[in-house]
């Protein structure tokens, strides 16, 4: 009792927040647009060890307007993991990893998903050239088919053979425009 202490370092920190918006890039030019949706009920689960080495996890979902908080994140370590639709692809790596510092406050400039599409069709001899496939009209097997395009990452060329149906499908399309 009635000593004074010297020099008493009480270190103090405030809590952290991270928010951010989902949406369907459908141009994949990584940039909003309002013909573009937010994807709500997307699972957000983080995890990590706070300053003191407790283990610590968050799950939360995204809202209407696709946007996720994390509040009361301690400085520390984490992750983050998020869980999309089915059929959904990220369009640019996100940082799944980082450290949290006091009062840290990260909100970010949206995440952008997209959907790989496919394009189906047949060839078949227009024996009348009316541009409607009639009954009589056979469809074209072995034929060469060519889909040409534009991406926001570039141009696209592929070639294939229809099968023995006429029947031709090009899967696996990132977002474009087609010929």
């Amino acid at each position: 009792s009635n000593q004074h202490l010297k020099y008493l370092d009480a270190g103090l920190y405030s809590n952290g927040f991270i928010t951010d918006f989902i949406w369907e890039d459908l141009n994949t030019d990584n940039v909003f647009s309002t013909n573009e949706s937010y994807l709500e009920g997307v699972r957000i689960e983080w995890k990590g060890v706070n300053f003191a080495g407790d283990s610590v996890k968050q799950v939360t979902y995204t809202d209407h307007t696709g946007r996720y908080y994390l509040n009361h994140i301690q400085p520390g370590s984490y992750s983050i993991k998020i869980v999309f639709p089915t059929g959904y692809e990220l369009l640019i790596p996100i940082t799944e990893t980082w450290q949290m510092w006091s009062g840290q406050y990260i909100s970010g400039q949206g995440i952008s998903v997209f959907r790989r599409g496919k394009i189906t069709g047949f060839v078949w001899s227009d024996i009348n050239g009316n541009g409607i496939r009639n009954t009589d009209e056979p469809t074209l097997a072995g034929t060469q088919v060519v889909l040409t395009g534009s991406v926001y990452a570039g141009v696209v060329s592929i070639v294939m053979q229809t099968d023995i149906s006429g029947i031709f499908e090009f899967s696996n399309l990132f977002p474009g425009r087609y010929t």
